[in-house]
């Protein structure tokens, strides 16, 4: 049975739950990582995020990631002693790969802080379907983990927060307030902003949740 439903996008049938399915439909020949990587290590981790964007990290099993990898299991605890040190990786993995989507943008030759900040938003706008369409994996562990799993919650936390202070740097010159802490409102209300619609439009089946809200996130800046 197709999980794809009307807006060619996919719908939260059986096993999937709320946060555990695609938004929009991935075509991953466009996904801003390069999904084709060599090495075992690599082939594991690239499968654990098409798999655990599209069911979850709790409803993945290490079987399934090593089928989908073509490497054994034995390769599997070769380089990770349990799938949640998988989990923790992956996560890091994602992180650096997205900082380096989120960087690749023309806004890194723009001389005016202002201007580049404005940029830089428009940047993420024009990467968001290719790179959320899927999913967020952050936000997806945040909503799938349990207290079973302090290890990666704690890796979850520190993502985020990794990530926010990441953009509040280059928010900064346009927040009104220029004090200490310039621009970590404005990452956090991006980040606010983008995990709402994207929870939004897993409801209603409608990645125009996100395109609306993070219009209006980059009109607020005008």
């Amino acid at each position: 049975m197709s999980h794809f439903g009307r807006r060619g996008i996919p719908h939260p049938c059986s096993p999937f739950a709320l946060g555990q399915f695609p938004i929009a439909q991935t075509d991953w020949s466009v996904y801003p990582f390069p999904m084709a990587r060599q090495t075992a290590r690599e082939k594991l981790l690239d499968a654990a995020l098409k798999i655990m964007l599209e069911k979850g990290y709790s409803s993945t099993s290490v079987d399934e990631l090593c089928e989908a990898a073509g490497v054994s299991k034995g390769s599997f605890y070769h380089f990770f002693k349990t799938k949640e040190d998988l989990g923790v990786e992956l996560l890091r993995d994602y992180h650096r790969r997205g900082s380096e989507a989120f960087a690749a943008g023309p806004h890194g030759q723009i001389p005016d802080p202002k201007e580049r900040a404005l940029a830089f938003v428009d940047h993420l706008l024009n990467i968001a379907a290719p790179m959320w369409g899927p999913g967020c994996l952050i936000g997806n562990f945040a909503l799938d983990l349990t207290d079973a799993h302090p290890a990666l919650q704690q890796e979850v936390s520190d993502t985020f927060r990794s990530v926010s202070d990441g953009m509040a740097a280059i928010l900064a010159p346009l927040d009104p307030d220029q004090g200490p802490g310039a621009g970590n409102d404005l990452a956090e209300d991006f980040l606010v902003t983008l995990e709402g619609a994207l929870v939004l439009a897993r409801a209603h089946d409608d990645w125009a949740y996100v395109t609306r809200a993070l219009n209006r996130f980059r009109q607020c800046l005008n």
